[in-house]
C-alpha cells in the first residue's frame, strides 16, 4: 500500500480547500448576481435578449448595477429604445423609473447611509437632478402623446415641471418656481387636443419661461404633428470644493441658434432659438436638500480636522511642558487621544457629491406643432447653430397625432 507523505497530504488538502473555497465564491457572487436582478425585475424585458440586440450591453449594464442605478441604466435604455422606435419598451422602462422617482427615499437604506457623515452620497439610489428627472418624464409624457392618451400626457408634462418647484416648506430665500417651457408648452398641446379651455394659459406660461421670446408660438389650427428636436449634449458634472463637496456643472454644447424645419422641401416651421436649455436648468437651480447634506459633511471635515491637529498640537505642548503636573499632564493625554479620534473622524467622512448623470441629454429643446399630409413626409431640421441638417422620414396615418422625437448631438 503507498503511503502518503505528510507534505504531499498537505498539498492535497490545500487544494481541496482552495477548490472549496473558489465554488463558495462563485456560488455567493451568482447569488449576488441574482439578487441585483430582481432588484430591477420591472425594467427587463419578458424574454431574455440575444447578445446581438443593440440594447443588450444597455441591460446588462441594468442587472449589474441593480436598484441603486436603475433609474441611469433604465433611462439609457429607454431613450435608445424610442430612437430605434421600440416604443412599448420604451413604455415599461420608464414607468419603472417613474415609480422610483415618485416613491419617498425616507426609508431607503442606502439613501440614509448617505445622509450620514461616513458615506458617499453616491451609496444612494440615484434619483438625478431635477433637470434629469424632468427629462424622464418629458420622454414618457411624448409616448402618451403618441398613443392618444392626452390626459396622462399632460398630467406627466405638469409633473415634470413641478420637479423644478421648491418644496412648500423652503425658506423664502430658496423658494423658487418651476420654469421648463417645454412642460407648459407641450401640456397646452394637449389642452388645446381636449379642448380644454386651460390651453392659453399653458401657452402663455411657455412664452414667459422659454429661453427665447419666439420659441412658443401659436400652434396651427389643425395640426396633427409634435416635432420635438433635442440639440447638443447637455451640461455634465463634476466636483468642486476642497473635499469636492460642491456638485457644479459643465456647460453643454448647445448653440442655443435657429432650427428651420422644412417638409418635403417647403417650409414649415422656424424657432429663433431654443424653447428650454438644460445648462440653465442644471445651473439655475437652487435650494435643494441634499446641499445642505453636501455642505454639513464639508464643514463637519474641515472642522474636526481643524479642531482635531489643534488638539494634538495643544496636548503635546501640555505633556511636553508639564510633566510634573499631573493634571496638566492628565489633560494634555486626553486631548491628544481626543485630536487623534477627531482627526480620524475627518478622515472617515465622504463627502464627495455625486456626479452619477443620465445619458444622453440634449441641451436645446425646440417643439413644433405642425401639419402633414397622409403618407410619408421627409422632414428636414436646419440646426443653424451647429452648422448641419438631419432628416427624418415619417408616415402620418391620416388620422390622430404623429410625435416626431429627433436628436442632433
Amino acid at each position: 500500500m503507498r503511503v502518503v507523505g505528510s507534505a504531499a497530504l498537505a498539498a492535497l488538502l490545500a487544494a481541496v480547500g482552495a477548490s472549496c473555497a473558489g465554488t463558495a465564491r462563485e456560488e455567493r457572487m451568482q447569488q449576488r448576481q441574482a439578487a441585483l436582478r430582481a432588484e430591477v425585475a420591472d425594467y427587463l424585458p419578458p424574454e431574455d435578449l440575444s447578445p446581438d440586440d443593440p440594447l443588450y450591453p444597455y441591460y446588462a449594464d441594468l442587472t449589474a448595477g441593480g436598484a441603486r442605478n436603475a433609474v441611469l441604466n433604465g433611462y439609457a435604455i429607454a431613450a435608445r429604445a424610442i430612437d430605434k422606435g421600440r416604443y412599448e419598451e420604451a413604455e415599461r422602462v420608464l414607468d419603472a423609473m417613474l415609480l422610483e422617482l415618485e416613491g419617498s427615499s425616507a426609508g431607503d437604506k442606502a439613501a440614509r447611509r448617505a445622509r450620514s457623515r461616513f458615506h458617499k452620497e453616491e451609496a444612494k439610489r440615484f434619483r438625478g437632478e431635477p433637470y434629469e428627472q424632468a427629462m424622464i418624464f418629458l420622454l414618457r409624457g411624448l409616448l402618451y402623446m403618441r398613443e392618444g392618451d392626452y390626459e396622462n400626457a399632460r398630467a406627466a408634462f405638469r409633473s415634470g415641471a413641478l420637479v423644478d418647484r421648491s418644496s412648500l416648506d423652503a425658506p423664502p430665500e430658496e423658494q423658487y418656481h418651476d420654469d421648463l417651457a417645454e412642460m407648459d408648452y407641450l401640456e397646452g398641446l394637449c389642452n388645446l387636443l381636449l379642448g380644454d379651455y386651460r390651453a392659453e394659459e399653458c401657452l402663455e406660461r411657455a412664452r414667459k419661461n422659454a429661453r427665447h421670446a419666439e420659441a412658443a408660438p401659436d400652434p396651427p389650427e389643425g395640426f396633427n404633428t409634435v416635432a420635438v428636436f433635442f440639440s447638443g449634449k447637455g451640461p455634465t458634472k463634476y466636483q468642486a470644493g476642497q473635499y469636492g463637496e460642491i456638485l457644479r456643472f459643465s456647460p453643454g454644447d448647445g448653440a442655443g441658434g435657429a432650427v428651420e424645419l422644412t417638409v418635403n422641401g417647403q417650409a414649415m416651421a422656424k424657432a429663433p432659438g431654443p424653447l428650454d436649455n438644460m445648462t440653465f436648468q442644471a445651473t439655475t437651480r437652487g435650494g435643494r436638500e441634499i446641499d445642505g447634506i453636501l455642505r454639513g459633511k464639508a464643514i463637519f471635515k474641515t472642522g474636526t480636522g481643524v479642531a482635531g491637529v489643534a488638539a494634538v498640537a495643544t496636548g503635546t505642548t501640555l505633556v511636553a511642558t508639564q510633566s510634573h503636573n499631573d493634571a496638566a499632564l492628565g489633560a494634555g493625554i486626553g486631548l491628544i487621544v481626543a485630536g487623534l479620534v477627531a482627526t480620524g473622524i475627518s478622515a472617515a467622512t465622504k463627502p464627495d457629491a455625486d456626479i452619477r448623470a443620465i445619458r444622453p441629454i440634449p441641451d436645446d429643446i425646440y417643439v413644433f406643432p405642425i401639419h402633414l399630409e397622409p403618407g410619408e413626409s421627409t422632414l428636414q431640421f436646419d440646426d443653424r447653430g451647429r452648422s448641419n441638417t438631419v432628416e427624418r422620414r415619417v408616415e402620418h396615418p391620416g388620422d390622430g397625432l404623429k410625435v416626431v422625437i429627433v436628436w442632433n448631438q
